[in-house]
């Protein structure tokens, strides 16, 4: 997550912060992933200033299927979230393969 002022107005106060939001276990679901950026928004956004731009970056990404199983995950709750995602993924898509 990355946040920045535009520096084409030097005369406007000038701001310019980035944070990293490691997830604590894989994920594909977009409320985690989401929770993960606020998370990290939240962390340097100050108010005060003009933003212009701000971002966000995934990395280590990996197909699921190469994914090591943990002991820690909820297989109930994980195969819910799983359909929840793939039935926002039709929503998206404007119902397409519904």
């Amino acid at each position: 997550m990355s946040i920045r002022s535009n520096p084409c107005k030097p005369w406007e106060a000038q701001y310019n912060q980035s944070a990293v939001a490691p997830l604590h276990e894989l994920s594909a679901d977009t409320r985690i992933l989401i929770q993960a950026a606020l998370w990290g928004l939240n962390k340097i956004y100050r108010s005060g200033y003009a933003y212009k731009k701000a971002g966000g970056m995934l990395s280590g990404l990996e197909p699921a299927t190469r994914r090591q199983d943990s002991l820690l995950i909820d297989k109930v709750k994980e195969s819910r979230a799983a359909a929840l995602m793939q039935a926002m993924d039709r929503i998206n898509l404007g119902g397409a393969g519904a």
